[in-house]
């Protein structure tokens, strides 16, 4: 067969000798159903070729198999001269009996099969999985968008980053490798345990396809927040000065503009109500430095008009009172704008009888 065109091929059959039938057409017989067969072609450079690294593969899933235990099976070789039309059947060897080994496909993942929990505390941290497989490669599918993580070619660490919201939040990832998944839930929990009918949502991507799940729980939120409070008031006032001219039995009043004061306070700030509720009241004591030294004692009502999970934008007003130079030991109304949420508030008032406006801000624990 030098310089001639051949075809080796490999046809497949059960113990009994019955032919395997082809189900996808991939690897198979021109017959009706096909048999499963498996060619390669060569052309010899010689009448007397030998070769010692003729290789023919298929893959073991089309063998189209049925179970994962080991089975004999057999196949006829045929060597066919392609030269020629019809082709020239050259070598024939049948019933070559072989022992087929399915290669079934495993994944575990810290060392068992199982699905996994892992939770974090609302600080977040890391975690470290093992991955052994035989597949080429495993995927780490669905990452939650709170959490990253770094791979490894023998397993993983995942990380979770810090929850900002008083509310937990939950999801899953997938770990897979070739027709093997293990599903890890992930939880995480908010600043705060106890539970109420308060909600939430969080939300993931999976990866690489754009796809969004969401899903809303219900969690509490303390309704009961103290914090550390400071305060810069800027006074800007007419002093009003009243005498009484008795030569003429009358009284005058004395206008005479005030330089600007600036006066800072330091103290412990209460709010009673969440930043998703409709009203909080704000109360506390604070105590003023500068040119008006003394204590001051609010009494607040808190309107929130925009509202949303640990975060809201309100406007409200009240009283304030107090024993400091300013005040003269009564008191001053006040309203005011700002922004509160689960661990500070950033406010801005004006107090009209005072014709004082200031910014105050409260961190709380």
């Amino acid at each position: 067969m030098k310089d001639k065109s051949g075809t080796v091929s490999c046809y497949f059959y059960d113990s009994d000798g019955n032919a395997l039938i082809d189900k996808n057409d991939n690897y198979g017989t021109v017959d009706s159903p096909p048999h499963v067969a498996v060619s390669r072609s060569f052309k010899p450079t010689s009448d007397n070729a030998t070769y010692t690294d003729f290789d023919i593969a298929i893959p073991y899933e089309e063998l189209h198999l049925s179970g994962t235990s080991s089975r004999t099976l057999k196949v006829n070789v045929l060597i066919w001269d392609k030269s020629v039309s019809p082709n020239k059947q050259v070598v024939r060897r049948d019933g070559v009996s072989f022992t087929c080994i399915p290669v079934v496909s495993y994944l575990r993942v810290g060392g068992s099969t199982a699905d996994k929990t892992q939770s974090f505390s609302y600080s977040g941290g890391r975690q470290y999985y093992s991955v052994d497989t035989n597949a080429s490669d495993f995927e780490l599918w669905g990452v939650p968008s709170w959490c990253s993580v770094e791979k490894s070619s023998n397993g993983f660490t995942l990380i979770c980053r810090e929850n900002p919201s008083s509310s937990s939040r939950d999801d899953y990832m997938k770990v897979k490798a070739a027709d093997k998944e293990i599903k890890i839930s992930i939880t995480q929990s908010g600043n705060y345990s106890s539970y109420s009918s308060s909600s939430s949502s969080s939300s993931r991507s999976t990866s690489g396809s754009g796809y969004t799940r969401s899903r809303t729980r219900s969690y509490s939120k303390p309704w009961l927040r103290i914090g550390i409070d400071g305060s810069m008031d800027v006074i800007m006032k007419r002093t009003q000065t009243t005498f009484y001219d008795p030569y003429y039995d009358e009284y005058y009043t004395d206008y005479t503009e005030e330089k600007e004061k600036f006066v800072f306070g330091a103290g412990l700030r209460v709010r009673i109500g969440r930043p998703d509720q409709m009203f909080n009241i704000i109360t506390g004591a604070r105590y003023m430095f500068g040119t008006s030294k003394g204590l001051q004692v609010p009494a607040i009502l808190n309107w929130n008009l925009l509202r949303g999970d640990g975060i809201a934008m309100y406007m409200g007003g009240g009283y304030e009172f107090g024993l400091t130079d300013a005040y003269q030991g009564t008191g001053a109304a006040l309203v005011q704008v700002g922004v509160g949420g689960t661990h500070g508030d950033l406010q801005v008032f004006y107090k009209p009888n005072q014709d004082l406006i200031g910014v105050g801000f409260t961190l709380y624990f």
